[in-house]
């Protein structure tokens, strides 16, 4: 067996390892009967194990990727960062800090989340899909990626104070004069936002110079990412309301997907049309925003109307459900047609040609006009300098 099975393998069931002994803390604790907390807890899981096994398929398929390592990694390190939040959860709430080992745990779960985050976000997509910078002039980003990582991964192993989820203060802080803690945040704070325009920069460069293939694989990659980045977003600036749980838990899972997605851009050689499922998740966001829009609306206008006749407003909820229900249908056409000329203008032109030739070739018998029809049809839609049509006479 090849050493990349092994290793690969190795990895996946150490973080299975690390997952069920976070559950396990999770079920003493009482974390994991809280449903915003079980709810973290199963999206992290579920994150985690696909970042690994995507991961190991990648490795075990394509060894050269760079990818395929990062995520085993990154895996690595999330994995533990969750066994350890849960671990000092319950040493702090239920043995006052008491457990063995609280200091070092903590100390690592201090620092631990940085590279495996970055890693995500930054790392991964500067490699993406091929395990290869755009090319030879993007090395010193890489260098200074690395170099980035590690410094702030230092900075926050050894940073003074009190260190996260525990009221415990860091063993091996290293005090610095206040002048040059506050200059080395400002570095801190300074490199991280050049490495994410960078990053992004990059993204762009290999999109707009790469192969169709290419495309359609960062397609892939960006989708369920932008998804899940406008979800918790969305969720973090409506803070309250069901809204805000509705869009926090979708951002979640959409982070979640975005490892399977990554699996199925570098592993699938024939991708399925990514194009039709962006387009479809817009018409249908489009549709339901409408359709809740009018469902408000509509109640609140019927019960200001019908105030004076009953106070129900059962009455309102009801007319106003049907018409929600009869609109659906011509919504979803309008909303889908104005998707497709918006942003697949050329196969909707094309589609729109095919459809009128069908149509008018049922009213064309004689031979010699479905012919010229059909030269006209091929002109419209592609453009060509010259059309002609063999017919095979028996």
């Amino acid at each position: 067996m090849r050493r990349e099975v092994i290793l690969s393998r190795a990895v996946i069931a150490a973080n299975v390892a690390l997952l069920a002994l976070a559950v396990t803390l999770g079920l003493v604790n009482g974390r994991a009967f809280v449903l915003g907390d079980a709810l973290f807890l199963l999206v992290t899981a579920l994150a985690v194990l696909g970042i690994s096994v995507v991961g190991g398929l990648i490795v075990q398929r394509q060894s050269r990727n760079l990818v395929g390592w990062i995520l085993l990694g990154c895996s690595v390190g999330l994995a533990a960062q969750s066994a350890a939040f849960d671990y000092l959860s319950l040493s702090q709430d239920r043995y006052d800090l008491g457990l063995p080992l609280t200091v070092p745990v903590a100390w690592v779960d201090n620092w631990l989340m940085i590279p495996s985050l970055i890693g995500l976000v930054i790392i991964v997509p500067l490699f993406f899909p091929n395990g290869r910078l755009p090319s030879p002039r993007w090395r010193p980003v890489g260098v200074f990626a690395g170099i980035a990582i590690t410094l702030v991964t230092l900075g926050s192993a050894f940073t003074p104070g009190p260190m996260q989820n525990v009221a415990v203060d860091n063993p091996l802080a290293i005090r610095l004069p206040h002048p040059l803690l506050e200059i080395t945040g400002t570095i801190d704070a300074v490199s991280g936002l050049a490495l994410f325009l960078l990053t992004a920069a990059a993204v762009v460069v290999r999109y707009r110079h790469g192969t169709p293939l290419e495309r359609l694989q960062l397609r892939w990659f960006a989708y369920p990412a932008t998804l899940g980045i406008v979800g918790i977003g969305f969720s973090n600036f409506v803070t309250t309301g069901f809204l805000s749980d509705v869009t926090w838990v979708g951002g979640l899972l959409c982070v979640a997907a975005t490892p399977f997605a990554i699996g199925i851009a570098i592993l699938r050689h024939r991708l399925l049309d990514i194009d039709l499922v962006i387009k479809r998740t817009i018409s249908y966001g489009v549709l339901t925003i409408v359709l809740v829009g009018v469902e408000i609306g509509g109640v609140l206008l019927l019960q200001t109307v019908l105030s004076s006749i009953t106070r129900e407003q059962t009455y309102a909820v009801a007319a106003t459900t049907l018409g929600v229900a009869a609109l659906f249908q011509p919504a979803r056409r309008r909303i889908q047609g104005w998707v497709d000329r918006r942003f697949d203008r050329s196969r909707y032109d094309a589609a729109r040609i095919a459809d009128g030739f069908g149509t008018r070739l049922r009213d064309r018998l004689d031979l010699d006009d479905v012919v010229d029809e059909l030269a006209a049809t091929a002109r419209a839609a592609l453009l060509p300098a010259t059309v002609s049509v063999w017919v095979r006479h028996r």
